[in-house]
């Protein structure tokens, strides 16, 4: 007897596409964040005051 498995393959491709989507929303969201650190990778002085003033403290 041969079993049906294109529903199970339908959804493991479905939680892998799930699973990337995920993966580059959390890459957009950190990508400010990254880039700023690549910026600023002297200097932690100069981050700080420039996170400062950008927060208006």
């Amino acid at each position: 007897m041969q079993t049906d498995t294109s529903g199970k393959r339908a959804s493991v491709l479905l939680i892998a596409l799930m699973s990337a989507g995920y993966v580059l929303q959390g890459l957009a969201l950190a990508a400010p964040a990254i880039l700023l650190a690549i910026y600023f990778r002297d200097d932690l002085a100069t981050f700080i005051a420039f996170l400062l003033r950008t927060l208006g403290l």
